[in-house]
């Protein structure tokens, strides 16, 4: 399930003059080191699962094989996640959030565990004296007799993923017992490395599909909804990393926490090691696109993060989407003007605009963000062909269809 990128925990989701404004604003320095730290936690996961990749490709361990995924199950990931996420926002508007939170607890306390001892399983590996006495084991699951028998599970570990297991649950019973912000972390990090480790893709076809559909499924949930950004602030489970933006006064104990969801490390993630392995299958010295698509989602990344930073707000559904007064000049030339009557209302909140008869897709992001700028900071226009300005809607129109959302 994807969520929104890093935001400001002090703002994201608070009732104006609620508990929001009793919680000092995060310094200067704290923000700097949350969102700092976010990236660097999202770049590790992404790196080494690209690497542990290749290798889980090329094992022949029934344990260890990957699932792949086909152009079918992108086509049709987005509509399951969607699915996935609105039933769990009824769910929380339904039911207690309290019990719903204590299922899913135990559920992730679980897979925690076991995905938290896989990734560290090769590293402890190296801290086993060679005398260490090491047995194999196998669990093995069947179904049938005779030449109908097939296997269910069929998992290999040995004395040394026993240790890790139960290293691993050390964890696993404080974050169940305090749902500290370290533990949780500990957690997404291991789910997002085997996630990119264990979820391939077969083609890079496949990738377009599904990184276009999702990124359809995150405009429409997090910018035109509040459900995503709801779902996330009431989902007590390891599905985002968080970092607290007042550790530096309040130490470990702080709790005005940035996250970013899972989702927005392990589906680029996939796709980068991807090309990591498409690199390989070169057998060439240098691994072009993988560093340019790691390099492109540093950006990207970072981009998102500025932008939340203005905001102030994981999502804008209370944004006001006003008419845009577009003049083409020249094939290929972008741009893109919001009217004057419409910037009072609009203030510093993203002016999406589309005309049907050109095709053409308008966003800026207005003056209002920066006091004292004469201009927008962002114009855009992207259209299929030519034609001419859009025609203009009153902005109460506009003002009536941001309810709706």
């Amino acid at each position: 399930m994807e969520e929104p990128a890093a935001h400001n925990g002090s703002a994201a989701g608070a009732a104006p003059g609620a508990g929001a404004a009793a919680r000092p604003p995060a310094t200067p320095e704290g923000m700097a080191l949350a969102y700092g730290s976010l990236v660097l936690m999202a770049l590790l996961p992404i790196f080494f699962g690209a690497l542990r990749s290749v290798s889980c490709a090329k094992s022949k361990n029934s344990s260890e094989m990957p699932e792949t995924i086909t152009s079918r199950d992108a086509a049709r990931f987005p509509i399951v996640a969607s699915c996935t996420l609105l039933g769990l926002y009824l769910f929380f508007k339904i039911f207690s959030q309290e019990y719903i939170n204590l299922l899913l607890s135990m559920y992730f306390f679980v897979l925690g565990i076991l995905a938290l001892s896989h990734t560290i399983s090769p590293m402890m590996n190296r801290f086993f004296p060679a005398n260490f006495p090491n047995k194999q084991y196998q669990l093995l699951f069947t179904q049938g007799s005779g030449e109908s028998k097939e296997e269910i599970v069929n998992y290999e570990f040995d004395t040394k993923d026993l240790v890790c297991l139960a290293l691993s649950s050390v964890v696993g019973v404080w974050y169940l017992l305090r749902k500290h912000w370290i533990a949780n972390n500990l957690f997404g990090l291991a789910f997002s490395l085997n996630g990119v480790e264990l979820l391939h893709l077969n083609n890079v076809s496949t990738g377009c599909i599904l990184l276009g559909g999702l990124f359809i499924y995150d405009v429409f949930w997090v910018f035109g909804t509040n459900v995503m950004v709801t779902v996330a602030k009431s989902f007590e489970a390891p599905i985002k990393l968080v970092f607290p933006q007042d550790l530096l006064e309040k130490g470990l104990e702080a709790d005005n926490f940035a996250m970013l969801g899972l989702g927005d490390i392990v589906i680029p993630g996939i796709f980068i090691a991807l090309l990591l392995r498409f690199d390989i299958s070169l057998k060439k010295n240098t691994h072009t696109y993988f560093y340019t698509s790691f390099v492109a989602y540093i950006f990207g990344l970072g981009l998102t993060i500025f932008i939340m930073h203005i905001f102030k707000h994981a999502q804008v559904s209370s944004a006001v989407l006003c008419p845009t007064d577009a003049r083409p000049r020249g094939s290929g030339q972008l741009g893109h003007q919001v009217p004057a009557s419409c910037q009072e209302k609009v203030g510093c909140v993203p002016s999406l605009g589309f005309d049907f008869s050109s095709a053409c897709l308008y966003f800026s992001l207005p003056k209002a963000c920066v006091p004292g700028w004469s201009r927008d900071l962002f114009r855009a226009q992207i259209c299929v062909f030519n034609s001419s300005p859009s025609a203009r809607l009153p902005c109460g129109f506009w003002l009536f269809a941001a309810k709706l959302l």
